[in-house]
């Protein structure tokens, strides 16, 4: 023998039962079936010369069981056909599926958590520094380690916590809003709320929605008591809005709301925010409600806020609908707000 030759051999047969594929023209559905539904492929009209992308989904596991036995590499063939209505008949296309081994899963191995570094003397001068800071803070001293450490999540952190704290006693206006603007400015509104909301987020990632949510609440009720314009607070309560709450469920880390102060912004605001202001608090006994105030000391304009009790607040109510020129309204209610708190009346 001087040659050797082979050929291939092709064998076609006939499933045991035809296989019916799903056509869609969602393609993000054939690849992702759970979060995206097929749809229908019909299209009951469109114009001359448009066009349609149609995909065909691949068989399912259920469907290839039958087909086991075959060998990987085999091919499945079929047709597509597409109905032009009930005058012009159909379009058959050819289709081909080839029989593959699933690739074995193979599970990631549990991610090992980085081992927490050492303090460094600087570490400890560092975190001294804003201990201090916080017990005691300063616009100066804040400026002075904020410029020294600017990538050091808790110097904001802490810093605007103990001003939202120190806010019932008084706190320095222009000190407030320097450090509600350095972490608007610094912080990316959308980057920050997506990155929280991922399931396997860093753990500052949730840290930082919540200072940034203090930082544009302080920076809200500032505008408010200066009396800004309405494009400036509409900007501003639109951020407050991608925080996923109603701007009256909201309240700083110290526990201190908006809801009266919101209630004055705007006229048409006013008697829907108190109501629910007061809703609140027959719902939530220990839900706060405070009222924000600016007052000058040594010199200096300071932001001090005032929690209501529930007689304030129907006062607050009255006064409002009085504004509004409901008089009538107004009087009935300062004539049942004596009965309504017992406590407060006086012996003849």
């Amino acid at each position: 023998m001087e040659s050797y030759q082979t050929s291939q051999l092709l064998v076609k047969q006939k499933l045991e039962k035809k296989m019916d594929l799903k056509v869609t023209r969602e393609l993000h559905s054939v690849f992702d079936n759970k979060s995206v539904v097929h749809g229908s492929s019909t299209i009951n009209s469109c114009d001359p010369g448009r066009t349609f992308p149609f995909y065909v989904v691949p068989p399912s596991d259920e469907q290839l069981k039958n087909v086991s036995s075959l060998p990987i590499g085999s091919c499945l063939s079929g047709k597509l056909s597409f109905s032009h209505g009930k005058v012009h008949g159909n379009t058959a296309f050819p289709i081909k599926f080839y029989v593959m081994d699933h690739a074995p899963k193979v599970e990631a191995p549990a991610a090992k958590k980085p081992k927490k570094a050492d303090n460094t003397i600087d570490d400890d001068t560092r975190d001294a520094k804003l201990d201090w800071l916080k017990k005691h803070p300063t616009k100066s001293q804040y400026k002075e380690t904020r410029d020294a450490y600017p990538e050091h999540l808790p110097v904001y952190e802490k810093v605007l916590g103990a001003l939202w704290e120190k806010c019932d006693k008084g706190v320095d206006v222009s000190f407030l809003e320097l450090v509600c603007d350095d972490i608007i400015n610094k912080f990316n509104i959308h980057q920050v709320i997506s990155e929280a909301g991922l399931s396997d987020a860093h753990e500052d990632a949730g840290k930082k929605k919540t200072l940034l949510q203090d930082a544009y609440m302080g920076k809200f009720i500032l505008e408010v008591k200066k009396n800004s314009s309405e494009e400036v607070l509409d900007n501003l309560y639109k951020n407050l809005l991608f925080f996923g709450k109603d701007i009256l469920e909201m309240s700083t880390s110290s526990k201190h709301s908006l809801a009266i102060d919101v209630s004055k912004a705007q006229n048409g605001w006013k008697l829907k925010y108190l109501l629910k202001a007061h809703s609140n608090m027959s719902s939530k006994p220990g839900h706060g409600v405070h009222e924000f105030s600016l007052e000058d000391v040594d010199e200096k304009q300071v932001l001090k806020a005032s929690k209501l009790g529930f007689e304030e607040i129907e006062n607050r109510i009255a006064e409002l609908v009085g504004d509004l020129g409901w008089t009538y309204v107004k009087e009935s209610m300062l004539k049942e707000i004596p009965a309504r708190f017992p406590g407060q009346q006086r012996p003849f």
